[in-house]
C-alpha cells in the first residue's frame, strides 16, 4: 500500500469517527462519554486540531490560500454536525462547541504559518522540497 492511499485513509477514518462522535447518544451513566470538562471543548480543539493537520498532511497544502479554504471547510462541517444535534432529541446544540472547533483549526493555522510558511526563504507557493531543490541549483 503506497502512502497516499494511507494518508487519504487516515483522513477519512478521521471524518468517520468524528461524524460517528457527534450522532451517537451519550451513554446513560457517562461512562462511554469523552467528555474531559464541563461540555467536552477540549476533546473538540483536539479534534478538529487534529483533522486540520491531517487534511494538510493528506492534501500537502503548502501555501496561505491553499490552507485557508479547506480548514475553513472543515469549520464548516463542524458547524454541520453541530446543527445536525439541534434535530437528534439524544444531543444538546452547543454553540460553545462550535467555538472550541474553531479555535482548534485556527490554532493550527496560526502554528502552520509560523513553523511551516514562514520557514527562511520560504515565498508564496513554494514548498520545502521545491526550496530544497532550489538551494541545490545555487550550490553549483
Amino acid at each position: 500500500m503506497n502512502l497516499k492511499v494511507i494518508k487519504s485513509t487516515v483522513f477519512v477514518i478521521w471524518i468517520v469517527a468524528i461524524t460517528a462522535l457527534s450522532v451517537m447518544p451519550y451513554s446513560k451513566n457517562g461512562a462511554a462519554s469523552l467528555k474531559l470538562t464541563g461540555s467536552g471543548m477540549v476533546v473538540h480543539f483536539v479534534a478538529y486540531f487534529v483533522g486540520t493537520a491531517l487534511f494538510c498532511w493528506v492534501f500537502k497544502k503548502d501555501t496561505l490560500f491553499s490552507i485557508l479554504i479547506p480548514s475553513f471547510t472543515i469549520f464548516l462541517y463542524s458547524v454541520a454536525l453541530e446543527i445536525v444535534q439541534l434535530y437528534l432529541p439524544y444531543r444538546i446544540f452547543n454553540p460553545l462547541d462550535i467555538a472550541a472547533n474553531g479555535v482548534g483549526v485556527c490554532v493550527f493555522l496560526v502554528l502552520w504559518m509560523i513553523f511551516w510558511r514562514r520557514s527562511p526563504g520560504m515565498e508564496i507557493g513554494d514548498n520545502l522540497l521545491e526550496r530544497g531543490n532550489r538551494s541545490a541549483d545555487y550550490a553549483d
